[in-house]
Parts: structure tokens; sequence; C-alpha cells
């Protein structure tokens, strides 16, 4: 038997079509547990982080601003908010004169090194 006649034609291979998806395969279900975790672990201490941030006494019963006050009125505070502020300025503009020249090589560069 020859090879041609051994194997079957290209209408013969045709699968059959693939079944419909349901919205359970999607990608959904794999992001729900990582947004779980994001929020649970990330979202829910920044958020009380930032109720307790707003009220003035221990109990949590008085709303108020001092502790904004406090910090801001301090110069050793403000001074190291400043330091703070313009290393990241820095940072990122570094960052950007390394990066951006950087990925301008790379698109420039041959197909066998991208």
């Amino acid at each position: 038997m020859s090879a041609a006649a051994a194997s079957p034609g290209p209408a013969a291979r045709s699968a059959a079509p693939a079944p419909a998806r349901s919205a359970a395969t999607g990608p959904m279900p794999l992001a729900l547990p990582l947004a779980l975790f994001f929020a649970v672990f990330v979202v829910m201490p920044l958020a009380l982080l930032a109720y307790v941030s707003v009220h003035d006494d221990p109990a949590l019963t008085t709303f108020g601003l001092s502790q904004y006050r406090k910090f801001l009125g301090d110069a050793f505070n403000l001074a190291v908010l400043g330091n703070t502020l313009w290393l990241g300025l820095k940072v990122t503009l570094l960052t950007l004169a390394i990066g951006y020249p950087l990925a301008w090589f790379y698109t420039l560069a041959a197909p066998r090194w991208q």
C-alpha cells in the first residue's frame, strides 16, 4: 500500500466543530482567586489604614484630621517627605532615560535578536 493511499485526504481529516465555551471556562475563574487574594491582603489593609488615619481617638469614634496636621506641622517630617518625593522623581527620570532608548534599540534590532 502506498503512503498516499494510507493517509486520509484533507476532507477526511476535518475535525468536529469545537464545543461552545461556557462562561465558567473563560479566564474569570482563573482570575477570581488572585482577585480575592489581592482584595484581602492589599485593598482591605489599605482601606483600614485610611479609615484609621482619619480618626482622632483610638476608639475610632471621632472623625478628624489631627494626625495629618501633626505630621505636616513637623519640619522633620516635611523634610523626610520632600526627600522621598525628590528621590522618587530622580529614580523615575533615570529609569525613563535608560528604558526608552533601550526599548527603541530593541525595536530596531534584527528579528533574530528580538
